[in-house]
């Protein structure tokens, strides 16, 4: 009898549990973070038939190499700082503002510092890649100015502000993949350089924003 009332107990307060209002917050998160992640990745495969129309086969592989650059340098210059804002936005004692600008300022200056030498011997390794010079140098810079962005988001998730994460991701994932393929389209000669103008600017201008 008191192992069925244990079971009573523990199924009630299961029940108030995804009916209270933790449950109620994780539903209401969790619907804007996988809503942003469901339209950035529907545009994106949108774009994929518009962009193998523009391009010729080696432009396009040159628009999946500077990607593949911003992505892996871009793990390289964050030095996994902008897990610490995870970290430290629960400690109660702690002056999160400060800690959250110096941790901004921190980290663009020494992944600055690891820049220059990547930018330093840009010709080099392009040529060793075979790949153009200023679409190295464009993806080095893009990987850069996202590092401002990327911290952002992870704050909002922190913070819990989901609805301000899924704007500033659909901003930035949707405008560039929307932006860049009209950019491309216009472009009358190395069309692939459109994404790269493209995720620069709007990096660059959101990072100020943020």
């Amino acid at each position: 009898m008191a192992s069925l009332q244990g079971l009573y107990n523990s199924l009630k307060n299961t029940l108030r549990q995804l009916t209270g209002p933790t449950f109620f917050n994780f539903l209401v998160h969790g619907k804007n973070y996988l809503s942003s992640d469901i339209i950035n990745k529907t545009i994106g495969v949108f774009t994929i038939p518009i962009l193998t129309r523009i391009l010729v086969p080696a432009e396009y592989g040159y628009l999946g190499i500077f990607i593949t650059i911003v992505a892996l340098t871009g793990i390289l210059l964050d030095l996994n700082l902008r897990a610490s804002i995870t970290r430290y936005y629960f400690e109660d004692d702690l002056d999160f503002a400060g800690f959250l600008g110096s941790n901004f300022i921190g980290v663009l200056v020494f992944s600055g510092f690891i820049l220059l030498p990547l930018l330093f011997f840009a010709g080099e390794v392009s040529a060793y890649w075979n790949i153009p010079s200023k679409l190295y140098t464009y993806a080095l810079l893009t990987a850069w100015v996202m590092i401002p962005l990327a911290n952002y988001l992870v704050y909002l998730t922190a913070a819990q502000r989901s609805t301000i994460y899924f704007r500033y991701n659909i901003l930035f994932q949707t405008g560039t993949a929307v932006l860049s393929a009209y950019v491309i389209y216009w472009l009358s000669e190395e069309k692939f350089y459109g994404r790269a103008y493209v995720q620069l600017a709007l990096a660059t201008l959101i990072g100020i924003a943020v």
